[in-house]
């Protein structure tokens, strides 16, 4: 995956790749309060595995979290999904990279 990015982003290449296996974890952020798990108004967060441990997560969109608040595996809902990965460069009007869009479609079979 990241080659691709990489790729995209220097030459404004464009990928497609289909059927990847995608694993997040989902974190209730009120996990320590008892509360039905039906409410609306339940904080859900996104996590993704840490590189280096896959029995740790680190909560999405939340730059350089301490080590204190990275979440272990039996906290978060695993959840597996079959995705196409589409990687498409944004250039400017001269042709340049600025930057790169990733987009995850979700194939789940019902």
């Amino acid at each position: 995956m990241q080659p691709r990015l990489e790729d995209s982003l220097k030459y404004a290449a464009r990928h497609y790749v289909p059927e990847q296996n995608l694993q997040v974890g989902l974190y209730d952020l009120d996990s320590n309060i008892t509360q039905n798990p039906g409410l609306k108004n339940q904080k859900l967060i996104l996590a993704v595995r840490a590189r280096n441990n896959h029995n740790i997560f680190i909560p999405w969109n939340q730059p350089l979290t301490p080590q204190s608040e990275l979440l272990s595996a039996d906290v978060v809902k695993i959840l597996e999904r079959s995705i196409n990965l589409t990687v498409n460069p944004l250039t400017n009007p001269e042709g340049g990279v600025r930057g790169g869009l990733v987009v995850l479609e979700d194939i789940r079979y019902q």
